[in-house]
């Protein structure tokens, strides 16, 4: 099952409704306990303007013993970037202020922030879309709507890549 924010799913399913399940589990079903995989926290910054978003990374990434900060836009990510130093940035692309293609191309610009890793995370889907957020050199670039355990296997490796400094291909396809 997939993970849809408020606005992306069906509007006709509800809290409470055997069709409603925000976690990516049959409705009902237990939240999965946080698994202790990073042994010290690793912070990850959330950017998107859409709440709804944010609370869905914001758990599902808390579930497994991540930090997590939030920016509603490109300009707010910059400051927050330059106050905590992230360990990764899930960028959304359409924002206010600034787009997730120009706050990156800023990012990748200053030699501070040119090696955290960044994960494109829109809804933003058509191939030219796609084909942009690949040249721009993101790290990965993930459609919403989202399923949570690809998040999270995505998140570990690329955290696991920035902490080992391996590249993407080596290490047989993760841990």
């Amino acid at each position: 099952m997939r993970i849809a924010p408020p606005g992306y799913a069906d509007r006709r399913r509800r809290p409470g409704s055997p069709a409603f399940a925000p976690w990516g589990h049959a409705a009902g079903a237990s939240i999965p306990e946080a698994k202790g995989s990073f042994t010290v926290p690793k912070r990850v910054l959330v950017v998107d303007d859409d709440p709804g978003v944010v609370r869905l990374v914001r758990a599902t990434l808390q579930a497994e013993g991540l930090e997590v900060t939030a920016a509603t836009n490109g300009a707010e990510c910059l400051l927050a970037v330059e106050a905590q130093r992230p360990d990764l940035i899930i960028l959304d692309v359409a924002m206010p202020v600034l787009d997730g293609f120009e706050t990156f191309r800023l990012l990748r610009a200053k030699p501070e922030t040119l090696s955290i890793p960044v994960i494109m995370l829109t809804a933003r889907r058509s191939d030219a879309e796609v084909v942009q957020g690949w040249a721009s050199g993101v790290d990965l670039y993930l459609t919403k709507p989202f399923e949570a355990r690809e998040l999270l296997a995505v998140t570990r490796r690329m955290l696991d890549i920035a902490e080992t400094g391996e590249t993407v291909g080596e290490g047989g396809g993760g841990r």
